[in-house]
């Protein structure tokens, strides 16, 4: 596990952070991760068993406005933006995402190409263009398993929640 601050993250949004890591990876897959998660372990594994270069973590459901949508066609992620409309979604985008080296580094080329004009988008900005252009970004549906993005309070007690449960067994 590699841990890197983005200096400047007071600036710059998530896209710039995560550019941040791009030359400990170039030449082993691995995996991609929001620091803000709380995920069943069950999640890494589904990541682990995917074979394509670039492929998103997502939960297939009816979103609201807020979450991370994904737009979905013929088993590709398209789009990933949170305006999209919730009843074009396929579903949430956890913020987990396995690249082998090969997707990383066309991933990663048009994020820096974005950062030269914008350091404040998501990191998931870069996929309406790459999807445009042919490349395939897949997802693998964790189902039903939990998982919580922790922006409020509220998530953290749920994370726990989850989190003992787990325990529990």
């Amino acid at each position: 596990v590699n841990y890197l601050v983005n200096e400047d993250f007071a600036s710059t949004n998530n896209m710039a952070s995560m550019y941040v890591g791009r030359q400990f990876n170039a030449d082993e897959p691995f995996l991609y991760l929001h620091a803000d998660l709380w995920y069943d372990p069950e999640v890494i594994q589904i990541a682990s068993r995917q074979g394509g270069d670039i492929v998103f973590l997502v939960e297939e459901k009816l979103c609201g406005d807020e979450e991370m949508k994904v737009r979905v066609d013929n088993g590709y992620v398209k789009e990933a933006d949170k305006a999209i409309p919730p009843l074009d979604s396929y579903g949430e985008w956890l913020g987990i995402t396995k690249f082998e080296p090969q997707g990383a580094d066309v991933f990663f080329d048009e994020v820096e190409r974005t950062l030269s004009h914008s350091r404040e988008l998501y990191d998931c900005a870069v996929v309406r263009g790459l999807a445009e252009r042919g490349v395939a970004i897949e997802y693998a549906d964790i189902g039903r398993l939990p998982w919580v993005e922790i922006d409020f309070h509220e998530d953290l007690e749920r994370a726990r929640s989850l989190a003992r449960l787990e325990e529990q067994g």
